[in-house]
């Protein structure tokens, strides 16, 4: 088929172009799809009758009307799954109107536990199964959705404010899955140990609001700026830094990590002060 598409043209027509269609009707016992009918007859469809569904009319067949997955009806309210999406939008994660119709909110990442725990706050949310596909070595989730997109935008940051703490601790750990880390170096020397937990973005805002949110669950910490962030950038780069074992545990125990490597690390430099003072091990002492 493709190879009459680009070479001999001159042997198609309309009436030929409807037949065909039939015929993979027939085929496949069913109206086709644009996916079903292949790329050299949609491309035929479309040179003859200006679309694919036109044709598709005037062979007589039936217009398969698009899939429009339902939103939850209770998507509108902000849940713990909603504010964790919401944290990591504004971290790794992106929304958009794409082009011809309908909307995208997505994620694009080299971690796979954080791909797999966005995908499954996205469909606990939506009740829709987003759809997911990895590429050189990158994890792709996206829901397609134009009524979730709309839900979601919807959703102030004042809102967030004064929401439950389940709500504010969601929506810090999708910003910390996103763009926060834990550092803990030469954590068997006590005298030369560097422990803390960063967090950096370029946006004031959401800095702010991190800031505010910590302080709701006590946790101190510190606000530096920084115009060269180490990724090429020129952009003035802020970053929250958290230090000391109370503050460390106030994390772990309210907000967390739901990347495996982040909650190890974690769990690593709240131990190194056990070992230090003879004290049990933080995981025996509190459930994950």
């Amino acid at each position: 088929m493709a190879e009459v598409v680009n070479n001999k043209m001159n042997r198609w027509n309309r009436n030929k172009v409807a037949a065909a269609l039939k015929e993979t009707t027939r085929r496949l016992n069913h109206s086709p799809s644009a996916r079903e009918a292949g790329p050299p007859l949609y491309q035929l469809c479309r040179i003859y009758f200006g679309s694919f569904n036109k044709a598709k009319r005037v062979a007589g067949l039936t217009i398969v009307p698009p899939k429009h997955h339902r939103l939850n009806k209770n998507a509108t309210i902000l849940n713990e799954d909603l504010a964790y999406i919401l944290g990591v939008k504004r971290g790794d994660g992106y929304w958009r109107r794409r082009r011809r119709a309908g909307a995208e909110i997505g994620l694009k990442v080299k971690n796979l536990d954080f791909a797999e725990e966005f995908k499954r706050r996205l469909k606990e949310w939506s009740r829709i199964q987003p759809k997911t596909w990895e590429k050189n070595g990158n994890f792709y989730v996206a829901l397609y959705s134009i009524d979730a997109l709309n839900v979601a935008q919807r959703i102030s940051l004042k809102k967030i404010i004064t929401a439950s703490k389940k709500v504010k601790a969601n929506f810090l750990r999708g910003l910390y899955d996103s763009e926060g880390g834990v550092l803990g170096k030469n954590l068997d020397r006590r005298q030369f140990a560097c422990r803390w937990i960063h967090f950096s973005n370029s946006n004031k805002e959401t800095i702010s609001i991190v800031s505010k949110l910590l302080k709701d669950f006590g946790i101190n910490h510190k606000i530096k700026s920084r115009i060269h962030s180490g990724f090429g950038s020129k952009k003035l780069q802020y970053e929250i830094l958290t230090f000391g074992l109370e503050n460390f545990e106030k994390f772990y125990k309210n907000i967390g990590f739901s990347i495996q490597y982040k909650k190890d690390k974690l769990l690593e430099v709240i131990n190194s002060y056990e070992k230090s003072r003879g004290r049990e091990k933080y995981q025996k002492r509190f459930s994950t």
